[in-house]
């Protein structure tokens, strides 16, 4: 016997379930009817920019453009009321408790090197003043070292310190990290602890990029060339590197941080030194002269060169497919190796 037929319902409404105002939010504008508005794919790249955090999230989503509410632009970076925020009740600390805090922090962020527990045995440093932070619910210790409330509780821990501060615990963890295979963290905490440009650092860090991207660690490998990239004293090497650094970034899945290193900053746009922009002339000048052979005119095209210098060479050894443009925040960008197939793949390249 058929069970009775039910009648037939409605789906559930859509509810900005993110959209109510926390603690972290005060003094914020009211998010009315901007979260339903968000596609899912918008939707999921925001929750990811702001580590999860829905409050963060729904202060980020009101700072989008047009564009990137629609999945042309990459998202901002992240939301700056919320930091702040944090930043203060980081402040209230002891000073002690905020150097544990910090090195904690950059032991963490933006890469994770586990040395936290050795740096502190090698200082013999006091941790009973993290007790502070446990009362202040900001982060509390155990047995692999500290945990943080959230995500934006360690980066304001790592950033609301001085410069120095910052320096001497990265020059303390790069003095533990001595094991098999943390070249590339070591190298990380000795470019993080740099003063200024530096061309033998920036090779290093490129040296170690090369090791992370071996072990398919391609978060960790663009970490390293954006550093790289900062220190590098040359503008043609730091264009080669970020183009680089776009690519780990791409195969890591963070497709926002892909673009907005693969986008040329306003500074250089028509700067014959940005790889990206050598790339698309090369292919539109390319293009043409298969047209004009197309048609019958006197312009033949000849078989296709190397596109560009060694930057570009580089970026395109790593960037694409066979033959394929991909469009990353507005800079076309041949490819010459074949992508993993996907939706985000597909919607990227469109």
């Amino acid at each position: 016997m058929n069970p009775p037929r039910l009648p037939p319902t409605s789906p559930p409404p859509r509810t900005p379930a993110w959209q109510h105002p926390g603690p972290a939010q005060r003094g914020l504008a009211p998010q009315s009817g901007l979260g339903p508005s968000l596609s899912e794919g918008v939707r999921v790249r925001v929750l990811r920019a702001a580590h999860g955090d829905r409050h963060a999230a729904a202060e980020l989503a009101s700072l989008l453009t047009e564009r990137q509410l629609t999945g042309l632009d990459p998202l901002p970076a992240r939301p700056p009321a919320l930091l702040r925020a944090y930043r203060q009740e980081v402040r209230a600390l002891p000073d002690s408790t905020r150097f544990l805090l910090l090195l904690a922090a950059a032991d963490q962020h933006p890469v994770a090197t586990h040395a936290y527990l050795r740096a502190v045995t090698a200082a013999r440093l006091d941790t009973r003043h993290l007790d502070a932070a446990e009362a202040a619910g900001l982060a509390h210790a155990t047995a692999d070292g500290i945990v943080f409330r959230d995500q934006w509780t360690r980066i304001a821990a790592y950033e609301t310190v001085r410069p120095s501060d910052r320096r001497e615990v990265h020059q303390l963890l790069a003095r533990v990290l001595r094991g098999e295979g943390e070249e590339p963290r070591r190298a990380w905490h000795h470019g993080a602890a740099a003063l200024g440009p530096s061309r033998r650092l920036a090779a290093r860090l490129r040296v170690a990029a090369d090791l992370a991207r071996a072990a398919r660690e391609h978060a960790l490998a663009c970490a390293l060339l954006e550093r790289a990239a900062a220190l590098a004293p040359d503008p043609r090497d730091r264009a080669h590197l970020l183009a680089r650094a776009a690519t780990d970034a791409w195969h890591s899945g963070d497709t926002d941080r892909a673009r907005r290193l693969a986008a040329p900053p306003p500074t250089t746009r028509s700067a014959a030194c940005w790889p990206c922009a050598r790339v698309t002339r090369r292919t539109r000048s390319t293009h043409s002269s298969r047209r004009r052979s197309a048609a019958g005119g006197r312009g033949r095209a000849g078989p296709p060169g190397p596109p560009g210098p060694p930057a570009a060479r580089a970026l395109v050894q790593r960037a694409g497919t066979q033959s394929m443009l991909v469009r990353l925040s507005g800079v076309l960008v041949v490819s010459r190796r074949r992508l993993p197939s996907g939706p985000p793949v597909r919607a990227l390249a469109q």
